[in-house]
């Protein structure tokens, strides 16, 4: 994996996926995908690092950094998660009648 430091950019080798990943989670998955694929999206990735942040969440100009995006891609990709997120049924919802 090479990565440029400024902009953050991934030159060649893989998609990463969370560039703050814990140590100790990735030590005990030794030998298991500890990681689900790379999201198909902006939206997709977002939403995959904001989940592994749980209740501590992530702050705006981290979530950037992580997701390699500028200012302007990360907020169209928030917009989209949010629609994503807010579409989806909640527990012991009824699906949307068509």
């Amino acid at each position: 994996m090479v990565r440029s430091y400024s902009p953050v950019t991934t030159i060649g080798g893989g998609v990463v996926v969370d560039p703050w990943a814990d140590e100790r989670i990735l030590s005990r998955a030794r030998g298991k995908q500890s990681f689900p694929s790379a999201p198909g999206t902006d939206a997709g990735l977002l939403t995959l690092l904001v989940g592994r942040r749980g209740q501590h969440g992530i702050a705006r100009g981290e979530l950037e950094v992580a997701a390699g995006m500028d200012a302007r891609r990360l907020a169209a990709a928030l917009g989209a998660a949010m629609t994503e997120i807010s579409s989806r049924p909640t527990a012991g919802s009824s699906p949307p009648q068509k």
